[in-house]
């Protein structure tokens, strides 16, 4: 059981690490994301927890759109797995912080997801009955911080930074215009 366990957290390590050398910027992205607006991606996340499977059950009574459902649930499990390697992977660069060093960032995604998914599959295991909750208020946290930023594709602005040149000034209402 415990050789289980530890070649099951080590297998999320390996997978972080694997998306750290080709997704770099994505992960940044949406563990960007998390860490800046947390409320705001844990309700999406809560809200697609709840809202997808419907629709998905939904779309394949149908059945001629039964594919699309199954591509829905395969997103939903990639994007709830992609949430959670890219919070595993700012704990890592925070981590690496800490020692006062700059790791690369397949090794920040390597050690932060091996101590993320230690800690929360640890507290599953040594508290049964609540110890789930830390890993679904994760999971949720990480997949709406991937529906908002498209899985890392594209930064999802926070409310503290300044519009980029390129986008038009925000429309001011100033009252009626005599």
């Amino acid at each position: 059981s415990l050789l289980g366990f530890l070649l099951w957290v080590i297998l999320w390590a390996l997978l972080a690490m694997l998306l750290a050398l080709f997704l770099p910027n994505h992960l940044r992205n949406v563990a960007q994301n998390a860490m800046s607006q947390p409320l705001i991606t844990g309700g999406l996340g809560l809200l697609t927890i709840v809202v997808l499977p419907l629709v998905l059950v939904i779309i394949a009574l149908t059945i001629l759109l039964i594919p699309v459902s199954l591509i829905g649930a395969l997103m939903l499990g990639l994007g709830w797995v992609f949430g959670l390697i890219a919070l595993g992977t700012e704990l890592g660069t925070r981590f690496a912080g800490i020692f006062k060093g700059q790791w690369h960032p397949a090794l920040a995604a390597g050690i932060g997801t091996f101590l993320l998914i230690l800690v929360i599959n640890g507290i599953e295991a040594a508290i049964p009955c609540i110890g789930i909750l830390p890993k679904i208020l994760v999971g949720v946290v990480g997949l709406g911080a991937v529906m908002l930023t498209r899985f890392g594709i594209q930064a999802y602005p926070s409310p503290t930074q300044p519009a980029s040149p390129d986008q038009p000034p925000a429309l001011i209402d100033q009252g009626p215009v005599n």
